[in-house]
C-alpha cells in the first residue's frame, strides 16, 4: 500500500462451516487486519485455487 517491504503471517482455520484466517503483520497501513475478524471463501477453477478474505462488519 505504501510501498515500504513487510511480513505477513496468514493462517487459516475452520471454525464450522466457515474458514476464519487470523492475520498478523508488521505493516503500519495494514496493522487493521491484525486481530480483525475476517473470513475466507475458497474458489476452485482450473487454473488452481482462489482464497479471498473479508473482513467482517
Amino acid at each position: 500500500m505504501d510501498g515500504k517491504v513487510c511480513s505477513i503471517h496468514i493462517v487459516n482455520q475452520k471454525d464450522g462451516d466457515k474458514w476464519k484466517p487470523v492475520i498478523e503483520t508488521g505493516s503500519e497501513a495494514l496493522a487493521w487486519l491484525n486481530g480483525a475478524d475476517l473470513t475466507a471463501v475458497l474458489e476452485g477453477e482450473k487454473g488452481g485455487l482462489t482464497v479471498r478474505i473479508y473482513a467482517e462488519k
